[in-house]
C-alpha cells in the first residue's frame, strides 16, 4: 500500500514541477542560442524602436521569475499540498486509508525531498551552462578537447585527494558530519514545514494562514538560536582552530541537526495520530 501511495503522490505532483523545470531549461536554451550565434547584438544595434531591448528585458524577467518559482514556489506547493491532503476535508479520505500515519507522512516527505534535490540541480546546471555560453565563443566551445578537459579535471581532483590524504585526514570527522548534514537538510526543511502546519491546524479558523504565521515565527526562532549556536564557530574561526575544535563543531552541529530532524518527525506523527483537527 505504501508503494501505491507513493506512486499516487508522485503522479499528482510531477507534472507542475516538471513543467516549471522544463520551462527553465527551454529559456536557458533560448538564451544560450541567442548568445552563441550573436543575434542579440545585431538586433540591439539595428533596433530603432526599442522593441529588442523590451523583449530582452522581458526575457530576463521571465528567466528570473521561473528560477525563483523553482526555488520558492515549488517548496510551498508541497507545503500547501500537505495541508490540503491531510488537514482539510480531503483528510477524511486520507486518514481512513489502510495505512499508518507514518506512511502518510513518508509518502509526502519523500516526494517533496526528491523535488528538493532535482530543482537545484536543474537550476544551477542551467545557470552554469548560460554563463559558459555568455563567456565563450561558439567555435571555442565546439573546439573544446573534452578528453583533455576530463584529464585535467581528474588531475585536479587527484591533487585534492593527495592534499586530503596528507593534511586533511585529520578533518575526516568534520567532512563526514558535513556530508551527513547536507543529506539530512532537505528532510529537516520539509518536516519543519509540516510542524508549522500541524500547529496551525489546531486553530479553529484561518488554519492555513495561521500555519504560515507559525512558520514565520519558527523561522525567526531558528535563526536566533542558530546565531547563538554559531558563536563558537565564529570565535574558533578568528583563532585559527585546531582540527579537534573544527571536528567537534561539525560533529556537534550534525548531532543537533539530526536530533532536530528526529524530533520534528515524531512531532508530525503525533499531530497526525492524536491532534488531527479536520475542517
Amino acid at each position: 500500500m505504501f508503494s501505491k501511495l507513493f506512486k499516487y503522490e508522485w503522479k499528482k505532483t510531477y507534472l507542475p514541477c516538471t513543467l516549471i523545470c522544463l520551462l527553465f531549461v527551454v529559456l536557458t536554451g533560448i538564451g544560450c542560442f541567442s548568445v552563441l550565434v550573436g543575434n542579440y547584438e545585431k538586433l540591439l544595434a539595428e533596433d530603432k524602436t526599442g522593441l529588442a531591448s523590451i523583449f530582452m528585458t522581458l526575457y530576463f524577467m521571465a528567466y528570473f521569475f521561473v528560477g525563483m518559482t523553482m526555488m520558492v514556489v515549488i517548496p510551498y506547493f508541497f507545503f500547501y499540498r500537505y495541508y490540503k491532503n491531510l488537514y482539510t476535508d480531503q483528510g477524511y479520505l486520507m486518514h481512513t486509508l489502510p495505512v499508518s500515519k507514518k506512511s502518510l507522512l513518508w509518502t509526502k516527505l519523500l516526494v517533496a525531498v526528491i523535488w528538493q534535490v532535482i530543482t537545484p540541480i536543474v537550476l544551477f546546471g542551467c545557470m552554469i551552462l548560460f554563463v559558459m555560453c555568455a563567456t565563450m565563443e561558439l567555435p571555442e566551445m565546439l573546439g573544446i578537447d573534452w578528453g583533455e578537459f576530463s584529464r585535467e579535471f581528474g588531475e585536479a581532483f587527484g591533487e585534492i585527494g593527495i592534499t586530503l590524504s596528507e593534511s586533511g585526514v585529520k578533518y575526516i570527522p568534520a567532512i563526514i558530519a558535513g556530508i551527513l548534514s547536507f543529506l539530512i537538510m532537505p528532510f529537516q526543511r520539509y518536516l519543519f514545514f509540516y510542524v508549522a502546519i500541524g500547529i496551525g491546524q489546531l486553530f479553529k479558523k484561518y488554519k492555513l494562514v495561521m500555519s504560515f504565521i507559525i512558520l514565520y515565527l519558527m523561522n525567526l526562532a531558528m535563526n536566533f538560536i542558530g546565531r547563538i549556536l554559531s558563536l563558537p564557530l565564529i570565535i574558533a574561526g578568528n583563532r585559527e582552530p585546531e582540527a579537534l575544535t573544527i571536528n567537534i563543531i561539525f560533529v556537534v552541529g550534525f548531532l543537533l541537526l539530526a536530533g532536530l530532524t528526529v524530533g520534528e518527525y515524531f512531532l508530525n506523527v503525533y499531530f497526525l495520530e492524536k491532534k488531527v483537527n479536520l475542517e
